[in-house]
């Protein structure tokens, strides 16, 4: 009756305890997917933890509770928990002691005791003080239990910690001394093995002395493989290693298995694979030192195949298959065989690995081996191992021998040059080969096939053989060095081109360069330019006498609406639900009628463009039957507005007419119905600005680039983008009304695999994408506006740059910018069943650190952005450097840079792509202007920077400092130009603005993870490298470093908030000063 009594008050007891506990830490005990067993662990785990750390509160406070701490901790009756005054006392005298008779009294009080807490308790309050502040772990919990206590440590000094199983080891080693221990322990510290699967080979005999121990690898890299090991990790790692043991492996290569990740370790495959073997000891021992991995992992028939199929028998020949042993691809037996026909002996299997895993591309299978065939015989005869590098000729799903036979009429049929010209097999069919060497055939003379390979290569993948073979008929193409250089001109079409040299009378490939790097800004801009017509002609011939043709795209789409507004009023909307009789009748009166239109509009349009120095607006056109009196006026007063807008100046009324909406939209390179939206709301703005920079020019001077011009963008991430937005568009269509339809194919796996590529991640970047909003406008861009594209552009030359830049910007910074906005409100609109669902396909992360469904979502979304950002911007970053950009010396573009604050300078941020576009809350405040950025001959803005002018008090109490940021050319300037050149220049002017304008210094903000500096990665980097790795961090700028020279090359960091946008938001840690008004030599530098 009495233990029954005293058993329901110790459930009381610590049902109690347990309780607040629980209250106090509630995330302890809510994990929905824990094990019952596991959670009730833990919970007796937490229970004596508290009663280990409380124990003496308790006793002082509820004495009769010492039976029910007894009772938890497995403390017995014989072992005081109440300590006196005097029992304390003596503890400390006992400290005089010798240390065995230390260590033996500690073992004989903690060894009774069956709980690691109860050990705790027991050892703080009646052994602890003799130590003198020796803490109790589980290495002295563990040594003083099963070690000899002669020798255990010294008093006065803290025992070594020493990892439970590694101490285990070296006591079933026969080491027992715990200074041995500790030494040994120290010696092999730089193997970092894990000690429980060193333990795990010392009890399989594997280990059998401490001088074995040095057979461990000493890769550090190992040891997070181990940190980690489960139960059932460390169990397979037992079975794996006996199988081999076992099987006869040496020792030596066990051992070496603690380098591999433990999720290698299948037993069940390595069972099959080692039937399957059935190879000699010494053998065996070959292939695990060479290819474990594989021997556990691999698929049994792999094997299979290789001894059977490829009849490779030898240990020392199968360790040189591991690409076909570990591929997950089918095995083509047809090739193979073949490959064994023709006289493939084991180097030649070796080198053809990747064939043999191969497959047909089309529907005939038996493809391959008659293009196997060809290949090796006569006048090809490649050897094997050049065999190995065809696989385009192998296996793509083309006419291998009229291809072959084009070559060899071209003098190419030898091995050697087979193998080169294999480069543009996929993209060309022999007719279109045929005629890209009859280009080639007589500039190309003497050169090796490398050279033409290479050439064609470059050629074909810009594919203006129309301008190839225009330039060859005209003479042009006498040299190889002419074939090079043509491709720089061959994008602009054989019209311009035709234009160039015939009408304009540049002939000669040294002159068509010259013009086209010096007398023809803008013209890499144009592209393949198709039209003939009365109308493009008048506006080539404008842009040619101007040396600009910057206008030129802009000028014919204004052209091109009027056309369009004409037709539909002559003829009505076009006739989609006729017949197509009367759709093609639709169509010939539309071409007459556009037609007179254009022959009416040529002589005037000559005019126009004559009056205002080129440009062409729709506000403009419309009026252009009016009198040559009237349309002189309005001429006048557009140059006026022109003038202006490239001063920094431009309309400061209320409203704005028709035409100075185009002129705004005009020079900042954005649409007229956006200005018109935003114009009430940036008017009327104020300034700090002290002087009058504003009425300032500063001159720039940034250096060209050539940019290699044949590069394409990589086909499958353009895919995997493709795909994303095709699923951003399904979830937004219906998961307001179906979670679960619309998330359909979105797998949290992929976010956990190790080999996940854009490819696979592409569903959950589509719901990054609808969360962002930014769908639409990607779609815009890279499908184009009319959105009728089944795929994405694959462009070449500078748009195929520019779309990479816009890629890397997107990953870098846009899409998280946009994600940091959009996502609490779109977690906020969610159901919880919804919110729970979405991350549950989002992410099966389950270091959940939140009960709620809406909290664990927006987890759900971090972990998702941040790989999918990692994965994607690594690809974007990929692509962008393939185009090599270099240097052209001599070759420089002359800007200037003005300072602005007229409204019109607002809509900079929108030509250059900024994401505070919009904001028009920052551009009110009155620390805040534009500097933007003109070519010195053209009528478009070409970059823009932000500055902001307030007193840092770190820097200066009273005077200003001015700091810039936001460095962002437009994209075609940005591929055009140097970046270095470009960095250098905006800081050069922001000295020269800060010594007109008073301010005592100038500076840039940190980073801070949020793309302050630049939405163009390059610019970002530079400054990284250039600027901020060199900084040196203050707490204020000293009297020192305001004289230093050497601000420039080694800023000064200064710990200081600064808002990037309105006050308030979005705030930069820290400022690097790069120049200051007392750096008399600095300012002489800028």
């Amino acid at each position: 009756m009495k233990n029954s009594v005293e058993h329901v008050a110790y459930r009381e007891f610590r049902t109690q305890v347990i309780s607040e506990l629980s209250r106090r830490d509630r995330q302890l005990y809510a994990y929905e997917q824990m094990h019952l067993f596991k959670k009730l662990r833990d919970t007796i785990t937490a229970f004596r933890e508290h009663l280990d750390y409380y124990t003496e509160t308790i006793l002082q406070n509820t004495p009769e509770a010492e039976d029910h701490i007894r009772k938890a901790l497995r403390i017995p009756q014989q072992i005081p928990l109440r300590v006196t005054k005097m029992m304390k006392f003596g503890q400390y005298l006992m400290g005089f002691l010798p240390d065995r008779l230390l260590a033996f009294r500690a073992k004989m009080l903690i060894c009774p005791v069956g709980s690691y807490e109860g050990r705790a308790v027991v050892y703080r309050l009646n052994a602890r003080r003799t130590f003198f502040g020796e803490d109790y772990s589980e290495t002295f919990d563990y040594a003083i239990r099963h070690l000899p206590t002669e020798g255990m440590f010294s008093v006065g000094q803290r025992m070594r910690h020493v990892d439970i199983p590694w101490m285990r080891v070296f006591i079933k080693l026969g080491v027992e001394q715990k200074k041995v221990i500790d030494q040994l322990y120290n010696d092999f510290w730089n193997h970092r093995a894990n000690g429980k699967l060193v333990l795990a080979l010392v009890e399989l005999q594997i280990i059998r002395s401490v001088d074995e121990l040095k057979l461990l690898p000493k890769d550090k890299s190992q040891s997070r493989y181990a940190q980690k090991a489960s139960y059932d990790e460390i169990r397979a790692f037992r079975q794996v290693v006996t199988l081999f043991r076992n099987a006869g492996v040496a020792s030596l290569w066990i051992v070496r298995l603690i380098e591999l990740p433990l999720w290698m370790f299948d037993v069940q495959r390595l069972t099959e694979n080692l039937s399957r073997l059935s190879l000699r000891d010494n053998e065996l021992s070959i292939i695990v030192e060479k290819m474990a991995d594989q021997v556990m992992r691999a698929e049994p028939d792999r094997w299979v195949f290789l001894m059977e199929a490829l009849n490779v028998r030898s240990a020392h020949d199968m360790v040189r298959f591991k690409t076909l042993l570990w591929s997950d691809k089918k095995c083509n037996h047809a090739f193979a065989f073949a490959l064994l026909q023709h006289g493939a002996d084991i180097d030649a299997l070796e080198a053809c690995q990747k064939l043999i895993l191969r497959e047909a591309e089309g529907d005939d299978k038996s493809a391959p081996v008659r293009n196997l065939i060809a290949l090796l015989a006569k006048p090809y005869a490649l050897s094997f191992c050049q065999l190995a590098k065809a696989e385009d000729y192998l296996f793509a799903y083309r006419d291998l021998d009229a291809y072959l036979r084009v070559l060899d009429s071209h003098g190419y049929g030898h091995a050697g040059a087979v193998l080169a010209l294999q480069c543009c097999y996929r993209q060309l069919c022999a007719a279109s080969l045929d005629a890209w060497l009859h280009i080639a055939a007589q500039p190309a003379v003497g050169q090796s096939v490398d050279d033409i390979a290479e050439w064609l290569t470059k050629a074909v993948a810009g594919g203006y053989i129309d301008a190839f073979q225009y330039l060859l008929a005209a003479g042009e193409l006498q040299t190889f060095s002419h074939l090079q250089q043509a491709l720089k001109l061959a994008p602009l079409g054989p019209v311009l081109l035709r234009y160039v040299r015939e009408e304009r009378g540049i002939t000669g490939m040294p002159f068509l360069l010259n013009w086209y790097y010096h007398d023809a800004m803008g013209i890499r801009e144009i592209g393949l330019w198709y039209s003939n017509d009365v109308v493009s002609r008048v506006l080539l011939g404008d842009a040619f006498e101007r040396k600009d043709f910057t206008l030129l795209k802009g000028n014919m789409a204004c052209v091109e609406s009027l056309l369009r507004q004409h037709e539909s009023d002559t003829l009505g909307r076009f006739p989609f639900d006729t017949n197509d009789a009367q759709r093609e009748e639709y169509r010939r009166q539309s071409q007459l009628v556009r037609q007179s239109m254009k022959i009416r509009l040529a002589p005037k349009l000559k005019i126009i463009l004559e009056m205002t120095g080129g440009i062409l607006l729709h506000s403009l056109l419309i009026h252009i039957d009016e009198s040559p009196e009237q349309l002189r006026n309005r001429i006048a007063e557009l140059k006026l507005q022109l003038d202006g807008l490239l001063m920094g100046l431009g309309p400061d009324n209320a409203t704005l007419t028709l035409q100075e909406a185009d002129m705004v939209a005009l020079v900042y390179r954005t649409d007229a119905e956006t200005i018109q939206a935003r114009w009430p709301k940036v008017t009327g703005k104020t300034s700090d600005v002290v002087g009058n920079p504003c009425a300032l020019t500063y001159p720039m001077i940034w250096q060209q680039t050539e940019l290699e011009t044949s590069v394409e963008i990589d086909p499958r991430g353009l895919q995997a983008l493709s795909a994303a937005l095709a699923f951003s568009a399904n979830f937004n269509a219906s998961f307001r009304k179906d979670m679960r339809g619309a998330c359909r194919h979105l797998k949290a796996a992929r976010l956990g695999d190790k080999a996940v590529d854009v490819w696979g991640l592409s569903q959950h970047l589509g719901v990054l994408l609808a969360i962002s909003g930014c769908d639409a406008r990607i779609r815009a861009e890279f499908y184009g506006d009319e959105g009728q594209q089944t795929e994405i552009r694959e462009d070449v030359g500078l748009l195929a740059h520019q779309m990479t830049e816009s890629l890397v910007n997107l990953f870098n910074l846009e899409l998280g910018d946009a994600l940091d906005m959009r996502v609490a409100e779109f977690v906020g609109a969610l159901s919880d069943a919804d919110a729970t669902f979405l991350a549950s396909r989002l992410d099966r992360a389950k270091d959940v650190e939140t009960v709620t469904p809406k909290a664990r979502l927006v987890q759900a979304i971090e972990r998702t952005r941040r790989l999918v950002f990692q994965i994607y911007l690594h690809w974007a970053v990929g692509q962008k450097k393939r185009f090599a950009q270099t240097k052209m010396s001599g070759i420089n573009s002359t800007m200037r840079a003005v300072v602005s604050q007229s409204p019109a300078a607002f809509f900079a941020k929108q030509a250059v792509g900024l994401c505070s576009a919009g904001n028009t809350e920052m551009w009110q405040e009155a620390r805040n202007v534009h500097l933007l950025v003109f070519p010195s001959e053209g009528k478009k803005l070409e970059g823009m920077a932000l500055l902001y002018f307030e007193a840092i008090s770190r820097v200066d109490h009273d005077k200003k400092t001015l700091v810039i940021r936001a460095i962002n050319p437009v994209k075609a300037a940005m591929a055009s130009h140097d970046v270095s050149s470009i960095v250098e220049c905006y800081f050069d002017v922001a000295i020269r603005i800060a010594q007109d304008t008073g301010c005592v210094a100038v500076a840039f903000p940190a980073p801070s993870g949020q793309g302050f500096m630049s939405n163009h990665k390059d610019i970002e980097d530079y400054i990284e490298d250039n600027y901020i790795k060199s900084s040196e961090e203050n707490y204020y700028l000293t009297t020192k470093d305001r004289l230093s020279a050497n601000l420039r090359h080694v800023p000064r960091k200064l710990m200081e908030t600064f808002y990037a946008y309105e006050t308030g938001s979005v705030s930069a840690d820290a400022l690097y000063i790069i120049w200051h008004a007392g750096n008399v030599k600095g300012t002489e530098a800028a």
